[in-house]
């Protein structure tokens, strides 16, 4: 496969960095949105260039004929956002939403690509990114299964109910301004995230 960075715009006047890998052998290939978790180097480690061997999963699809699409989420890797200005500046609520709104993005590019099937890419992630990959499925049809790991549990389970993990400007911040980190008054949890996603495959 080849691995190239890219660069695309989800909104005029802001950046995604990505890596695009894809596959020498021919013919459309189903693809992958493949999404990082927690880690200084971002869309790298996914796509093997560093962190943890057993998270290159983005590597190891394109070695298996997969089209892969790994970006940047925001303040990660390459992505310099300033979540002052560029998010909440911009009207966006949560950091959670603008991640939804690149990885939207991220799938019309992977669905625009000529080499890839648009009928069979899915979302991929571990932490940080398997919640994330839930979420965009959630909101984007196009993405036929997700595979998540370690990316969600109920809120009152997480941490016996202490969201403050769930509320920099990166994720929610409402979580703590509107709902006092009270998993009982958040208005959904992730059963609801599950149920929107069904029934396609997770």
């Amino acid at each position: 496969y080849t691995r190239t960075k890219v660069r695309f715009e989800p909104e005029a006047g802001r950046k995604v960095y990505a890596w695009l890998l894809v596959p020498k052998k021919g013919g459309r290939r189903p693809a992958a949105l493949a999404l990082h978790q927690t880690t200084k180097i971002g869309k790298d480690e996914p796509a093997g260039l560093g962190g943890k061997p057993n998270l290159h999963y983005a590597k190891e699809l394109a070695e298996r004929g997969w089209v892969v699409l790994a970006p940047d989420y925001p303040s990660f890797g390459d992505d310099g956002t300033d979540f002052a200005k560029e998010v909440y500046g911009r009207g966006y609520k949560s950091g959670t939403m603008y991640g939804i709104v690149n990885h939207t993005r991220a799938v019309d590019l992977l669905a625009g690509h000529p080499r890839v099937n648009a009928k069979r890419i899915v979302a991929i992630g571990h932490s940080l990114g398997g919640h994330n990959a839930l979420f965009v499925a959630a909101f984007d049809e196009r993405i036929r299964a997700v595979a998540t790991s370690c990316g969600f549990t109920s809120f009152a389970k997480y941490y016996g109910g202490n969201l403050k993990g769930w509320t920099s400007d990166r994720y929610m911040p409402r979580i703590a301004t509107e709902y006092g980190n009270s998993p009982a008054r958040v208005p959904f949890d992730f059963t609801d995230v599950l149920g929107a996603i069904a029934p396609r495959g997770v």
